[in-house]
């Protein structure tokens, strides 16, 4: 696939589609639509989609892959495809940030055929999560592909496609919708191929002027483009429900045991719950108290279709079981139940679920006790409690005994020593209260801090020195509190430290540099959190001067001795330790030498040691193998550092009889350097079969060890 420049038509970038299928599919060989570019994880950058065809199984394969942004793999799926290219349309169908990808193909496992869906693909992850039969109506170009608009103007997308919903059905054009939770609003516009959406206006008309769509923050989507409605924060600007719940009236039965309760529902949003389908249900729940602080549910039903559309209200009636008792009635809307502690627990996204309840103080007229509400004293008060309701009188007794009775009012002043449950018994109901009793408080902390700091008492005042301090407080219950403050007051720390540095150094002292001699003072926060005084007296020894022998220069294979001076102990760049070596480098090489004064104060000098080479080559104009003289009776290479050499010996009709590249040096007859490899004895290849005496030509071409090069030729008499 490749990616060209729109200005200039250059190739931008190139990525191999048959690299990226595996083995098993086999060779690429067929066209793809265009590729779809877009955003499908949302990282701010752009991946491309697109569709290519492999040969194998009858009709082929056709292959939906997704590369990053720098044409790296992402994921791919197979479709058994009758079309020759898959044009994938990206949107986020359920307007829940991630974005799904829709498009046609068939999928089976491999080497077998599969029935043609319309397929929902998780964009990011490239797996298949909805589909519907969906037969091809179209086999060519990029107008097979699905469209994506608000149709019916219900406020949610539909799904456009054609071709036989049924292996059975006829050719038909298709508008799909969801079958569960809503898909995101978006325009009644959409185009597939020529024209972008923004340059046309709703009722299909071309603007005069339009957008400048390099401007505009939507989204590609290869030839075809579209977005949902979001406003300038980037949130989902749709029209949408908005239920709200009213009480209208209440009343008991007869028997007290039930409570009937009338309501009304209403849509007062802009939008519709399920786009007139009603296959979302409306779930409307009852509960004892209000469920965000512990009420109980009383039951939880479905309300009708009624409500669906904006503007739409209906009644709801229920009588709910009480047991002729007095309670707080909660009604919530758009309220599945499940979890109290959340309500409203939604089931359809709604503009504003503050307005979902609704609360009714319920007041029985059964004659029931109604308690007063717990409370707490401080030990040694009391407390008037007043019960109300009954119709049959008053018992105030303690409820682990039921004995005596306290009290036949609807009052009582108790006074308990302890935590008590009292119980207000009547001939036809009993209710409960418990006062809690509340003792005096009194507990000690203990305080540090350091000298000069003080710190506040609960009481308010404020102190700075070392004891035991005593508050009266109220507590948050109302009684009385003691506390008690023993406080521990730190005095710094002082210390004293010597140091010694060599000229030249520097040490770091709490954080300070100091390079001479001085005392230095320094305040820092010791580990109880309190100040550190510490006193450092720092003395800077001078070095004595380090002498070493100059730089120098000797002939490879000659030594030559180093000397140093000025300092008690020496260590050279060697290992050795005294105040002299003797080197015999075979390269220019520059010794360290580190001396140490009688103080450990040390300084370091160098010494350069260079190296001089003699270069030189000479090959002999004549030999005899039956010389008496060993240099003579081979025919050597002579000279010094050599390193390579290709060394060859011609007879008159230019045949080579003899050659070696062998460099390996050996001292000459007279002790000097050098003669190279094993010389020519006068035989063919110094195999033994003699050549005749006579003249014979050489070439040696070769490399000095400091990298120059050399050529030389001539003749060499053999004289046996």
């Amino acid at each position: 696939m490749l990616f060209r420049s729109p200005r200039t038509g250059l190739l931008i970038d190139s990525v191999s589609v048959q690299g990226l299928i595996p083995a098993i599919v086999g060779d690429v060989n067929r066209k793809s639509a265009p590729p779809v570019i877009n955003d499908i994880d949302n990282d701010g950058n752009m991946e491309y989609l697109f569709g290519t065809k492999s040969l194998g199984l009858g009709l082929g394969i056709i292959h939906l892959f997704a590369l990053d942004e720098n044409l790296n793999y992402l994921w791919h799926i197979e479709h058994i495809q009758v079309e020759s290219s898959v044009l994938p349309v990206v949107f986020d169908l359920e307007g829940d940030g991630t974005k799904e990808i829709i498009t046609r193909g068939a999928y089976a496992s491999f080497g077998s055929n599969g029935l043609p869906y319309l397929y929902v693909i998780d964009a990011v992850t490239g797996v298949r999560k909805d589909s519907i039969y969906a037969e091809h109506g179209t086999r060519f170009g990029a107008d097979g592909g699905p469209i994506i608009a608000d149709v019916d103007n219900d406020g949610m997308v539909e799904i456009i496609t054609t071709g036989k919903l049924s292996p059975s059905g006829t050719m038909e054009l298709a508008v799909i919708s969801s079958n569960t939770n809503r898909w995101a609003c978006g325009r009644r516009v959409w185009n597939q191929v020529n024209y972008h959406p923004t340059l046309i206006n709703d009722n299909l008309t071309v603007p005069a002027q339009p957008q400048n769509i390099a401007y505009l923050p939507i989204e590609y989507n290869g030839n075809s483009i579209q977005a949902s409605f979001k406003d300038v924060n980037g949130n989902y600007a749709c029209p949408m429900p908005d239920v709200v719940v009213t009480i209208d009236s209440n009343s008991y039965s007869v028997n007290c045991d039930s409570l009937i309760i009338h309501t009304t529902i209403c849509n007062i949003g802009d939008g519709s719950i399920t786009g007139g389908l009603c296959n979302i249900p409306k779930y409307v729940s009852i509960y004892n108290g209000n469920p965000s602080s512990g009420g109980v549910l009383f039951q939880t039903d479905t309300l009708s279709c009624a409500l669906d559309s904006s503007g739409s209200c209906v009644s709801y009636n229920q009588t709910i079981f009480t047991g002729g008792l007095s309670f707080t009635l909660f009604i919530v809307v758009n309220d599945s139940g499940v979890n109290p502690l959340s309500a409203p627990n939604i089931f359809f996204a709604e503009c504003d679920t503050t307005n979902n309840m609704d609360m009714l103080f319920v007041i029985s007229p059964c004659g029931n006790i109604i308690p007063p509400l717990n409370t707490a004293i401080c030990e040694g008060d009391s407390v008037l409690l007043i019960a109300s309701g009954s119709t049959n009188g008053y018992n105030w007794v303690d409820s682990l005994t039921f004995t005596p009775i306290l009290a036949t009012d609807s009052f009582y002043m108790a006074s308990p020593i302890a935590t008590t449950t009292y119980a207000i018994y009547s001939t036809t109901d009993t209710a409960y209260v418990t006062v809690t009793v509340d003792s005096a408080y009194s507990f000690s902390v203990s305080q540090t801090i350091c000298q000069g700091d003080s710190i506040q008492l609960p009481g308010g005042s404020y102190v700075s020195t070392t004891g035991l301090y005593s508050d009266l407080l109220t507590s948050s219950t109302g009684c009385d509190s003691v506390i008690i403050t023993n406080l521990l007051v730190i005095s710094p720390i002082v210390n004293s430290v010597s140091l010694s540095i060599c000229a030249g150094d520097s040490i770091i002292i709490n954080g300070n540099t100091y390079a001479s001699t001085g005392i230095y003072i320094d305040t820092i926060i010791a580990t109880n959190g309190c100040d550190s005084i510490i006193t450092t007296i720092l003395e800077v020894y001078n070095t004595t001067a380090l002498q070493t022998t100059s730089d120098t220069t000797i002939m490879l294979g000659g030594s030559v001795t180093l000397l140093a001076s000025g300092s008690s102990s020496y260590l050279w760049s060697t290992g050795s330790n005294g105040n002299s070596i003797s080197v015999s480098p075979e390269e220019t090489t520059t010794y360290f030498v580190t001396g140490t004064d009688t103080n450990g104060c040390t300084s370091t000098q160098s010494v350069t040691v260079t190296i001089t080479m003699d270069f030189n080559l000479y090959v002999p104009n004549a030999f005899s193998p039956s010389s008496n003289k060993s240099d003579n009776k081979r025919l050597y290479v002579f000279g010094k550092n050599i390193v390579t050499m290709e060394f060859a010996i011609y007879d008159r009709w230019g045949e080579i009889v003899f050659q070696t590249s062998d460099v390996s040096a050996s001292l000459r007859q007279d002790g000097l350097c050098c003669k190279y490899g094993k010389g020519w004895n006068g035989t063919y290849e110094n195999n033994g079969k003699k050549l005749n005496s006579g003249v014979f030509a050489y070439k040696l071409i070769g490399h000095f060890v400091n990298g120059e090069a050399f050529v030389e030729s001539g003749n060499i008499t053999l004289i046996w």
